[in-house]
């Protein structure tokens, strides 16, 4: 046999190996998956059992808060229940009226009308 092959060999094998004798020679990292979107057990659990009705293709979502900000969802899960309950679920972003004007028109009620007209009033 030859012996500068031999040795060639086992310095390869040298390089390889992680462990002590009689260890794998490498090891499989395991990739952790992320799930794209994190939806809350409970609340999916709760809605099941009050046997909501998911309303699709809804695009966005607007919210008013008491302070005049917006909660926007974009692309949210929107599901129905009896009694006038809606679950919305899904990304929120805190804007003003002025960032979402063009859409946001035609949602405004007699409240957010009057902030409307005090914020162009101070420009």
């Amino acid at each position: 046999m030859n012996h500068e092959k031999l040795a060639r060999l086992q310095s390869m094998q040298a390089m390889q190996r992680l462990g002590g004798k009689g260890t794998p020679r490498r090891t499989n990292q395991k990739k952790s998956l992320v799930p794209k979107v994190t939806e809350d057990k409970k609340l999916t659990t709760c809605l099941k059992k009050l046997n909501a009705h998911k309303i699709h293709n809804v695009e966005s979502t607007v919210m008013f808060k008491e302070n005049g900000e917006l909660m926007h969802f974009s692309k949210p899960q929107v599901e129905y229940v009896k009694g006038g309950v809606w679950a919305i679920n899904g990304k929120t972003e805190d804007k003003t009226i002025l960032d979402l004007m063009p859409e946001i028109i035609p949602q405004l009620g007699i409240q957010q009308t009057e902030t409307l007209k005090q914020l162009t009033e101070m420009d």
